[in-house]
């Protein structure tokens, strides 16, 4: 179990070792808005999910611990110590049971009053011209179950640069459909990413041939050469 004075104790060093990572490969981010989002009490962060940068990049723009949801597959020696020195739950997404223990253990993070960061699209959306994968559920439960609200989080990539920009809190009662704040959800991380697109048309889409986006794909999986992303399509959820 997630112990949470240990956490905080390597926090920051962690967000410390993360940034000067990221200044060592010359990679510029711009935070689009300030975290104007912030409630007094602890949080669901859902984030967008793109490329092997998306959780060093998100723990630095939140600035504030957050455990992090994490399915289990091959990782570097580097990636597994790191989650287990910020604090992971690890899930088998293969696996219902698995599924459920690690949906229940995040309930009790977050009755510790530790944040959550989770990315519900399951893997990386590495598609041409769709801001969003389809999400999981598992994440408006959470909220409903712990009454803790969920601040959207999206990370844009370009080449060097990374674009973030956050969401306003949704907050789910008991009382809420869950289909409505699914819904919510959906078309706050979607319009965000366009708002994205559209502050900086360098980064849309829509303007890339397709052969620039195949190289943008190849650099991006070849950045993690332990990545079996022909398979990672089958977590793409069906709708």
């Amino acid at each position: 179990m997630i112990n949470k004075g240990t956490c905080w104790l390597f926090h920051s060093l962690l967000i410390n070792v993360l940034k000067n990572q990221r200044k060592q490969l010359n990679q510029e981010l711009h935070i689009l808005n300030t975290h104007s989002t912030y409630t007094r009490r602890n949080v669901i962060y859902a984030v967008n999910h793109s490329c092997k940068y998306d959780f060093p990049i998100a723990s630095e723009v939140i600035g504030v611990h957050t455990c992090v949801l994490v399915a289990k597959q091959r990782l570097r020696i580097v990636d597994y110590v790191g989650f287990l020195l910020n604090g992971v739950v690890w899930v088998n997404r293969d696996s219902r049971e698995s599924k459920r223990q690690a949906f229940q253990e995040m309930l009790l993070c977050m009755k510790k009053g530790l944040n959550m960061c989770i990315f519900p699209e399951s893997t990386w959306n590495i598609t041409p011209s769709k801001p969003m994968l389809p999400m999981y559920w598992g994440i408006i439960d959470l909220a409903k179950q712990s009454g803790c609200p969920i601040i959207p989080l999206v990370l844009e990539f370009r080449g060097n640069d990374c674009y973030a920009m956050f969401g306003e809190p949704i907050y789910c009662s008991s009382e809420d459909g869950k289909q409505e704040k699914f819904e919510e959800l959906e078309e706050a991380m979607a319009t965000l990413k366009w708002d994205i697109w559209e502050a900086f048309p360098i980064v849309s889409r829509n303007t890339i041939r397709p052969d620039e986006w195949d190289k943008v794909v190849e650099e991006r999986t070849a950045d993690y050469p332990l990545g079996n992303f022909e398979d990672e399509k089958r977590y793409i959820r069906k709708v």
